[in-house]
Formats: C-alpha cells, sequence, structure tokens
C-alpha cells in the first residue's frame, strides 16, 4: 500500500479513501478512526503528508487550497511513502538483523516501558491491516516515549500537539498547512542543500545531526527506530525493533507543537504532558510570550476555534495517561490570553489548598485520600474549565471569572467531603476532619480576598 496513490484514508460513510480524492474533492469528509490517539495520529499525519509535499508558496496560494480542492495531483517522493517498498518500506527498515520478536497488538499499544499495556489486552489485534500499520508506526514515532525519547536535542521526547479543528476534512488539514515563509521563520536552512529532506527510512539516523539540518519532510516523520515488520499473508502480525542510540544536537522547530524555554538551561523545548492534567498547561498553548511559543497554525487563527490539543502523560518513559481532546475558545481568545492564564492559576490555588488539607489528615495512609482528592478535583475542574471556554462572553470575562472562582471553591470543599466521608466514623480522625474543613474553609476565602 503507498500513502499517496492507494486508499488508506478511513472517512466516515465511505469507507476508505485516497489523499489525491481528498485533496481534490469538493466532498465534506470527516475521518473515522476507532480510537481517539489513533485519529488524532491519522489526522497529524495527514497535515504531515500534506505539508511537506505541498507546501505552499505563500499566502495567497494557500488560501486558495483553504477555499478550493486541488486542480492537479501530482506528489513527489511517491516510492517513500510505500509500506511494502523492496529497499526503504514506509517507516521501516527491509532487515534489522537479530532481535526480540513482538507481537503486533505492543505496536498498537504504544507501550510506555515494559510493563504498559495503556490500550489493551496482550492478543487483542494479531494482525494490522497495512493502513492500521501505516498510522500506528506514525503514532508511535510521534508519540510513544519509547521511541520518541534517547534522542537527544531537536527530537527528544513526545511532545504535546496543537491543532485547528474545521468540520470539513480537507479545510482542516490547509488549515494547519504553513506556506513557505512561514516555515523559513523557524527553518531558515528550508529548501537549501543543507537541509536534509531524506527520510529517516531511506537515509538511517546517524550520530550528531545537527537539528537545523533536518528538513521539514525528515523531521515531521523523524522515525528514530529501526523497525521491521513481519508479515503473514500480507498482514503485519509482529515486529524486530533493536535500541538505537543515535543522537542529534540542537533543537528542530516541530511546526504542530507549542515550545518552551526552560529556565535553567535557556534551552528551547516541546511543551510536554507529565503528570499534570491538560487544563494545567491551556494557557501555555494559548499563550505567546517570553520563553513560550504557540504552534503557527494556532497563532495565526482568528475568530472562534476549537483547539484540538494530543498527546501522552509520561513519565519515566511510561505512558502514564493519553489527552486527545477539543478545546472551544470564543473569538477574542487571542486578546486574553493573560486572563485564561489567571483561570488556570486560580483553579490550581484550590487545588494545592485542598490537597494541602488532605494531607495534614492522612498524613500515615501514605497520602492516598490526598491524590485522590487531587485526581478527582482535577477531574471536575477540567470540564468547568472547557465548558466555560464555550460560552464566555470576553466583555463580562471578569463576572466570569467571579463565578469560576465561587464553582472551585465549591468543588474543593465538596472533594474534601467525598474524600474524608469513609473516615467521619473514626472518633480519633472527625475532629481532625471538621477541624480542616474549617480552615480549608477559611483558606479558600483568604485567597479570594487576594484574588
Amino acid at each position: 500500500m503507498n500513502l499517496l496513490i492507494d486508499p488508506w484514508i478511513p472517512v466516515e460513510n465511505e469507507g476508505q479513501i485516497t489523499l489525491e480524492e481528498l485533496l481534490t474533492s469538493t466532498n465534506i469528509y470527516q475521518l473515522a478512526v476507532d480510537r481517539n490517539d489513533m485519529e488524532f495520529a491519522a489526522l497529524t499525519m495527514l497535515i504531515s503528508l500534506v505539508q511537506a509535499l505541498f507546501t505552499p508558496a505563500d499566502d495567497v496560494a494557500l488560501q486558495d487550497l483553504r477555499t478550493h480542492p486541488m486542480n492537479a495531483y501530482d506528489p513527489p517522493h511517491v516510492e517513500w511513502f510505500d509500506l511494502s517498498h523492496p529497499l526503504h518500506p514506509f517507516m521501516q527498515q527491509v532487515s534489522v538483523g537479530k532481535a526480540p520478536v513482538n507481537p503486533i497488538q505492543k505496536l498498537v499499544m504504544l507501550p510506555g516501558g515494559s510493563e504498559s499495556t495503556l490500550f489493551g489486552k496482550t492478543g487483542e489485534r494479531e494482525y494490522l491491516t497495512d493502513a492500521e500499520l501505516a498510522i500506528a508506526l506514525f503514532c508511535n514515532a510521534v508519540f510513544a516515549p519509547n521511541f520518541t525519547s534517547n534522542v537527544g536535542g531537536p527530537l527528544d521526547g513526545p511532545g504535546v500537539h496543537t491543532l485547528v479543528h474545521n468540520n470539513c476534512l480537507r479545510r482542516m488539514v490547509w488549515d494547519n498547512v504553513l506556506h513557505q515563509g512561514e516555515i523559513l521563520e523557524f527553518l531558515p536552512t528550508y529548501g537549501t542543500p543543507a537541509c536534509m529532506e531524506t527520510p529517516t527510512w531511506v537515509e538511517k539516523t546517524v550520530d550528531q545531526t545537527v537539528g537545523a539540518d533536518i528538513g521539514l519532510l525528515r523531521g515531521l516523520f523523524y522515525q528514530r527506530i529501526h523497525i521491521e515488520i513481519e508479515r503473514v499473508d500480507g498482514y503485519a502480525v509482529a515486529y524486530k525493533a533493536p535500541r538505537v542510540a543515535a543522537k542529534t544536537k540542537g533543537y528542530w522547530i516541530h511546526p504542530h507543537c507549542p515550545r518552551r524555554q526552560y529556565k535553567q538551561s535557556k534551552d528551547w523545548g516541546k511543551i510536554r504532558l507529565g503528570e499534570k492534567a491538560s487544563w494545567q498547561y491551556l494557557h501555555e498553548f494559548v499563550l505567546r510570550g517570553e520563553g513560550n511559543i504557540l504552534a503557527p497554525a494556532v497563532e495565526r487563527a482568528t475568530g472562534s476555534i476549537q483547539l484540538l490539543v494530543g498527546g501522552f502523560h509520561v513519565k519515566d518513559a511510561k505512558i502514564l495517561d493519553t489527552t486527545f481532546i477539543t478545546v472551544p475558545l470564543k473569538a477574542g481568545w487571542q486578546n486574553r490570553q493573560i486572563e485564561i492564564a489567571d483561570i488556570v492559576a486560580l483553579a490550581l490555588s484550590r487545588q494545592s489548598l485542598l490537597t494541602k488539607a488532605a494531607k495534614n489528615i492522612f498524613s500515615r495512609l501514605a497520602n492516598k485520600p490526598a491524590l485522590k482528592a487531587e485526581k478527582i478535583y482535577s477531574r471536575k475542574v477540567e470540564g468547568i474549565i472547557y465548558r466555560g471556554f464555550k460560552s464566555v462572553q470576553w466583555d463580562e470575562v471578569e463576572e466570569w471569572t467571579g463565578k469560576l472562582r465561587e464553582q472551585f471553591n465549591k468543588l474543593s470543599l465538596e472533594v474534601f467531603d467525598e474524600v474524608t466521608k469513609p473516615h467521619m466514623n473514626e472518633p480519633r480522625r472527625m475532629k481532625d476532619i471538621l477541624a480542616e474543613r474549617q480552615k480549608l474553609n477559611k483558606n479558600i476565602y483568604q485567597v479570594v480576598k487576594r484574588q
């Protein structure tokens, strides 16, 4: 199967269509993938394909492609995107030598370490079709810590990706594609001989690759792992992937990832989802300022948008959780980024007071009730914040912030009651619980006076 020629894009009510059909048709297609992580990966791969192969010359050309289907479809480098190519199959190697054989299910589970089985039980999938294999290979290469870590420098680690949503798949692809002038702003060597565009499965990763010399195509499809797929009757049933230690220097700016400058090293890096919930990073997804830069397609967006946020929460090369969500932002959000940061800080302040109160009571229980309180509060706050952004009137932002403050205050007390209720029948602890709740209530409203 060739990604540029054959039907592989899963869309609603149509089965699978070709990239040519998507880009040259007036039909309004929508992706139809079973899992949200794989759907986000499929969308990101589509955007990356179009970005790398059909980069518009300027904004006029881009606007035309956003408005009208392509008149002609003539993609370059067709042989690079063939999953069964005899010399350099897409994101694979023909042979990797001796290495352990893994069931193909492990590739779909996207393991974040030897013990991670977040995405299913062993044996759930005995084989993958070529379309599923292409999406899984890309998803691992872009998002999974065990595929992206230990690279060093430019492509180190699985960063969060932010995209702009559109109900029309073709339009959504172009909404997230950049023209040549925009690319040159973060990749100055673009289009020059120094910029290496050959993908890593054609020209293997080498030690000490300089980030500034990684081209757009090579970077968007950077496959660090040397992976060999084993097939039975044409289906992928297993794979081998020996550890590769190639490193890079400098930083390669990924066009779909917001970036942060780290204070200690002053190096720029992708914003990564760690143990914190996604709403705690929201201001970094939309706030441009000193030490923080948005993904270019998000920064140039105007009016009301739906922000697509996708990535893995990772700790020590293990996947803790995933975030693949849509965040509605009403028109005017571009000028309200400070208020967005303040709302995140407001919610965090209540979470801090809540967990501190729980720790004061349950310090001898290894803080399990405190962790439970933090998780319950965080999950419920996420819904409050995202629903709020869908309905906010920015000219009434102070009133809206006040309502959110009251919701956060009420929620912190409700969660405190929820996690302490099972212990209220313990006479020696009940007095402490009541005293700590009174203290929590007082602390919350003392914070209110300052905020």
